[in-house]
């Protein structure tokens, strides 16, 4: 609503009070409500007192709530407290970590295209995007205390150990004969890069569980 200059930002917070002006008692039984509730009260504006008042009321009964809620709901909790939502938006460093990426793989990809003609730049922008979803689908298994299926966690852990990056990188710098020149580059590998994943993953898991286990 604020973006789009909405003066009704006061309207939808005071459905949350009583007749007295203050925020409902019985919000506070809500914990993913309140959690929203906070979120939202970061987004005031100057002179926005209702989201004012939303950031005090919520952040008081979180704090003396978060010690009797059940432990996944705590870590969201006492993160959210910590760190505010939009305090992680548009963070200087990941813009730094991205350009980093960015400018690499088009150097990469200039290099085997002057070379030998062939256009890589697709492929390694795409290896690392499946490497960010499998990224974001483990923590969102984190976040919300859900155990993954062996099927499951085998098809995103195979490529958030990195496997699928690294092994495109070295397909696309072997040649002609194994790196993309064409769109059947993809099929050509598709059954290789699970393989490889694996033997990288299973070995890091049971050193883990080695480890944990002493």
């Amino acid at each position: 609503m604020n973006e789009n200059d909405n003066d009704d930002a006061d309207d939808v917070f005071n459905d949350f009070k009583d007749e007295k002006g203050c925020f409902k008692p019985s919000l506070s039984t809500d914990i993913k409500g309140m959690l929203s509730l906070y979120d939202a009260s970061h987004l005031a504006f100057q002179g926005e007192t209702v989201l004012d008042e939303a950031r005090a009321f919520t952040s008081t009964h979180l704090m003396d709530i978060k010690e009797n809620i059940d432990p996944i709901l705590h870590k969201k909790v006492e993160h959210a407290l910590d760190m505010p939502l939009h305090w992680r938006w548009d963070l200087e460093a990941l813009k730094t970590c991205f350009l980093a990426l960015y400018n690499s793989i088009n150097e990469i990809g200039y290099e085997i295209l002057k070379e030998e003609g062939r256009n890589v730049i697709p492929y390694l922008r795409n290896t690392w995007t499946e490497l960010c979803k499998a990224f974001l689908v483990e923590a969102k298994w984190y976040s919300s205390g859900y155990t993954p299926t062996l099927e499951e966690y085998l098809q995103t852990s195979w490529i958030s150990i990195g496997s699928l990056p690294m092994q495109t990188y070295v397909f696309a710098l072997l040649g002609k004969n194994l790196a993309p020149e064409s769109s059947d580059f993809a099929e050509k590998i598709s059954n290789i890069l699970p393989l490889g994943g694996m033997m990288i993953r299973l070995p890091d898991d049971l050193g883990t569980s080695i480890v944990c286990s002493h």
